[in-house]
């Protein structure tokens, strides 16, 4: 399982995240960077599936945005409304690697076009992006209705469905919880571990990733 330093972003479960937009000031709808660079370049594999507008700049980052014309402010409570759409599409939820309510950036992430999240699907570097601090944990097996929309959802194919339900394996498992907001029967569930200290603040994350780089 990754641990959460050596790496500036953080996959979150959307309970985690609804708790950073009740303490944001300001909150942004923009157009994702990642999925921008690639329809640019025409290689964008998900333009049937995700909008472009997904990530939501946060506080002075919103406020940065918002003035110069780049987004739009939003609710707190559309910006909930439209974690909870994302996060049923299948996008992950990440930000930035540390712990006090200053976050600038909320991203809602796809494998194809997003860089960290590639780094794991696509180039086998678990180290781009740090695992949230949960894993998915199977509840309810025999209410499986092997409908396998979790294993289709499941970016990091931590997720089989065996002859007794869906089994999930903890060394790929991120703790996104796509597979949770997916599962009609509320089979799967997440379970709080803790894979590694979060930084409190910006600069603790840098000089710890300073640390760990000498």
């Amino acid at each position: 399982v990754q641990k959460s330093l050596k790496t500036q972003t953080l996959i979150m479960p959307y309970d985690d995240v609804e708790k950073i937009l009740d303490n944001a000031r300001y909150i942004c709808l923009t157009k994702c960077m990642c999925k921008t660079r690639t329809e640019f370049m025409g290689t964008r594999e998900c333009k049937d599936k995700y909008p472009l507008e997904t990530c939501m700049p946060l506080n002075q980052g919103a406020k940065y945005f918002i003035e110069r014309g780049l987004g739009r402010e939003i609710s707190k409570e559309e910006a909930k409304d439209l974690c909870k759409e994302f996060n049923k599409m299948g996008l992950i939820h990440t930000i930035e690697n540390y712990s006090d309510d200053t976050h600038t950036l909320l991203c809602n992430c796809c494998p194809c076009c997003c860089n960290p999240l590639g780094g794991i699907t696509k180039w086998d570097k678990p180290n781009s992006v740090a695992a949230a601090n949960y894993i998915a944990e199977v509840n309810l097996p025999k209410k499986c209705e092997k409908c396998e929309i979790c294993v289709e959802k499941c970016i990091f194919k931590a997720i089989e469905i065996k002859e007794d339900g869906p089994e999930i394996n903890k060394e790929k498992c991120m703790g996104c919880g796509v597979c949770v907001v997916n599962c009609q029967s509320n089979v799967i569930g997440l379970k709080r571990i803790e894979k590694a200290e979060i930084p409190k603040s910006l600069l603790e994350l840098g000089l710890k990733i300073g640390r760990e780089m000498d």
